[in-house]
């Protein structure tokens, strides 16, 4: 075994000098990775993205970028498409460490004629609430307003800070699928408006996002989150609740 592992290691120094005409130094020279990755300025792109907007242009430059090199329209699509979702993913949504997903979200609680309002879409087969991530120096209250904004076309007014939620669970599908996760949530209460009238044009990952009205008495019937609502839109309160939930498998 050891007259295997040395030879294993001479051969692998041996292609590295081979390949860098010089005795490696570090790991990368061992692995015998080329500056750029082999590729010239030309045929690369360098990016950094810190907000959406950044995100947006840069998801612009990757399609322009791979139709000058004749890549066909689709594929220069779904290539912009991925580096959108996977680079807003982590803009918007939080930061991965090993196997675990942590984000910080603000909600909003919006009830109208005895219904609180959620969000759902054609892949997802469960309702959620209105909101999501905080942005980097954004306040909680401001992300709130933003959001629901964003995915109802109403600008609803703030009433209070109603429960800071800590949520624990497993995700099963979509980009998180296997990630053991952890959410911060901040739900606001916002004040009625007297109608549920909404003008909804709102689309999470490239699919278009729907708003459902359920009524608070039936929301035991739904596949719907947080499950904490149903309890506390159902009995009196005050101040600020702290609600921990976990729902990951023992």
């Amino acid at each position: 075994r050891r007259v295997l592992e040395a030879l294993i290691n001479t051969l692998i120094i041996g292609f590295a000098w081979f390949a860098l005409k010089r005795f490696p130094v570090n790991l990368e020279d061992v692995m015998a990775i080329p500056s750029g990755f082999g590729a010239t300025d030309e045929e690369r792109m360098d990016i950094t993205v810190r907000n959406m907007t950044e995100v947006t242009d840069v998801s612009g430059r990757v399609s322009e970028f791979c139709r000058r090199r004749g890549i066909d329209a689709r594929r220069s699509y779904f290539a912009s498409l991925a580096l959108e979702e996977m680079a807003g993913n982590v803009v918007l949504h939080g930061f991965t460490k090993d196997n675990k997903w942590f984000r910080y979200r603000a909600a909003a609680i919006i009830v109208e004629e005895g219904c609180v309002l959620f969000a759902g879409n054609e892949i997802d087969d469960y309702y959620y609430s209105i909101g999501g991530g905080v942005h980097m120096g954004e306040t909680a209250e401001d992300a709130v307003r933003r959001e629901v904004l964003e995915e109802t076309g109403v600008p609803y007014e703030v009433d209070r800070l109603a429960v800071i939620h800590e949520n624990f669970f497993d995700e099963s599908g979509g980009s998180l699928k296997g990630m053991d996760c952890h959410e911060l949530s901040f739900y606001f209460l916002m004040k009625p408006r007297g109608t549920k009238e909404l003008h909804s044009d709102s689309h999470t990952q490239g699919v278009k996002e729907n708003m459902y009205w359920i009524p608070i008495e039936e929301l035991d019937r739904y596949k719907a989150y947080p499950t904490f609502l149903k309890d506390f839109l159902s009995r009196e309160h005050s101040g600020i609740e702290h609600i921990v939930t976990d729902e990951r498998e023992a």
